[in-house]
């Protein structure tokens, strides 16, 4: 990775650190680490450069590299999108702490209360560097299983993305995406409740060209 960032191939290097992070490449503290540094580099050298002189005249050309994990990126980000978040349906905002992480990370089959509502957590169906996705029931109820995405720090983005696919994409053709029924937000975690999906996860996608190889086409 750091042999493709000298070369200027960022975005190749930065699909070999998420590579390494989906495959929890040891060590993985530092790779984490490693990772979120050369974020803020490139980060910075992309600000540096959004300004060229033109004669007198500064012109503001797009960056063609954001990290999203920025904290001023992900304020600025979520900011802009209140007005219109805070009226979606599902939205639900607290500024207490979660208090059911104790029973998100300890056996399975414990009962954690989110919102007013009891899941069963059955186990933890993935996790990457900033979040944890575990499979429940709701109510026990084996007939309505969903994903709770638990991330930190609280980033509703997900669930704006979301409520922009049932806007955008016909109805007829909205059910070959990803559904979120509600996030709740709290001050040190947000819980992204989707319809779980068995295909698979886009590191899985994504590995699967790796074994052979090949990188994923960026337009994917």
């Amino acid at each position: 990775a750091i042999f493709l960032e000298v070369k200027g191939l960022w975005r190749r290097a930065n699909l070999v650190y998420q590579t390494g992070l989906s495959r929890k490449a040891q060590p993985f503290d530092r790779l984490k680490e490693a990772h979120s540094l050369f974020l803020q580099r490139i980060s910075k050298r992309t600000k540096a450069s959004s300004l060229h002189k033109v004669g007198d005249d500064a012109t503001d050309l797009d960056t063609s590299f954001v990290n999203p994990w920025e904290k001023s990126t992900v304020n600025d980000l979520i900011q802009k999108i209140k007005p219109q978040l805070v009226k979606y349906h599902g939205y639900h905002a607290s500024n207490k702490v979660f208090s059911g992480k104790a029973n998100l990370l300890s056996s399975r089959n414990k009962i954690t209360e989110i919102g007013g509502r009891k899941y069963q957590i059955l186990g933890c169906a993935g996790k990457g560097g900033f979040a944890q996705v575990f499979k429940a029931y709701i109510d026990c109820n084996p007939d309505q299983v969903v994903a709770l995405k638990v991330q930190t720090p609280p980033f509703p983005w997900e669930f704006h993305m979301y409520r922009q696919l049932d806007c955008r994409i016909q109805e007829n053709q909205r059910s070959s995406f990803g559904l979120a029924q509600r996030v709740h937000v709290y001050s040190d975690y947000s819980i992204l409740v989707c319809d779980y999906q068995s295909h698979g996860t886009l590191h899985d996608a994504i590995n699967s060209f790796s074994v052979v190889g090949k990188f994923m086409e960026e337009v994917l």
